[in-house]
């Protein structure tokens, strides 16, 4: 196999250097399948294939076999809830450095998580010697990714839209969970709100001021809201001192603040 430094990015040619030293070293050539190169510090795999093979070099043989002997979205489920931020700082997946990450892009895969993903579904596949269908993969992977910046992107408008109707004196029903370390809202799941809203553990106010703030492409709104009723329920709102006529400072939003005109009752 021909191994040339011309497929490492320009950007990351220096940090190959020593690596291609080493491959054409000694005898001037490396097999296809050793695992030395692959398990020195600081490798990037360049491909999918090339992934798949670090993970043969850098797993031990009982780790393989136990990811390869387990249902496939758990397995997959496991390394991203324990390994994910470790194997996408190790392999720059993140950066444009990495060679593997300019190959998903070039498949319009956008999110390293999302590369992260079809890599590990990938290998746990070749494993286990069924078609891993790796075009189908990436295409479902695309379509997901689409589907989830376009729904960003209506949330962000419906977000900007309630910002700007809002005027001082505005009554606003808020659900509100104060964050542990920040004064930011932490958001509750969809599915949840009916039940918050239902059991009467949301907050009525109104209006007392508002602003945005700016952190590069992204535009932030906010709001202060004076409380004029209580939640009877305040599991919800752990820690947290409500009283008629104080203040609480959100971060708005139109899954957990609505103007009282716009709410149903469910």
């Amino acid at each position: 196999m021909k191994w040339t430094c011309l497929e490492i990015s320009w950007v990351n040619k220096l940090r190959h250097i020593l690596l291609c030293i080493i491959l054409f070293a000694g005898s001037g050539s490396y097999a296809q399948d050793s695992c030395e190169l692959h398990r020195l510090p600081g490798y990037l795999p360049y491909s999918l294939a090339d992934a798949m093979k670090t993970l043969d070099c850098t797993w031990t043989e009982s780790r393989r076999d136990s990811f390869m002997n387990g249902p496939e979205q758990q397995m997959v489920n496991h390394i991203f809830n324990t390994q994910s931020s470790t194997i996408i700082n190790s392999w720059r997946l993140e950066s444009n450095a990495s060679a593997l990450h300019s190959w998903f892009r070039s498949q319009d895969i956008q999110d390293a998580k999302s590369m992260l993903y079809i890599t590990l579904v990938s290998y746990h596949r070749r494993l286990r010697g069924v078609p891993a269908d790796i075009t189908r993969l990436i295409e479902n992977i695309r379509e997901q990714e689409q589907t989830a910046t376009r729904q960003q992107q209506e949330k962000k408008l419906k977000t900007r839209q309630l910002y700007e109707s809002l005027k001082a004196g505005d009554a606003v029903y808020c659900i509100f969970v104060p964050g542990e370390e920040r004064r930011s809202s932490v958001w509750i799941p969809p599915q949840e709100i009916a039940d918050i809203l239902s059991s009467e553990s949301r907050i009525e106010g109104t209006i007392y001021s508002k602003r945005t703030e700016q952190d590069g492409d992204e535009t932030y709104y906010h709001a202060s809201i004076e409380i004029t009723r209580v939640p009877k329920k305040t599991h919800y709102y752990k820690n947290y001192k409500l009283k008629k006529g104080g203040l609480i400072y959100i971060n708005l939003d139109t899954e957990n603040c609505t103007k009282q005109e716009d709410h149903r009752t469910p």
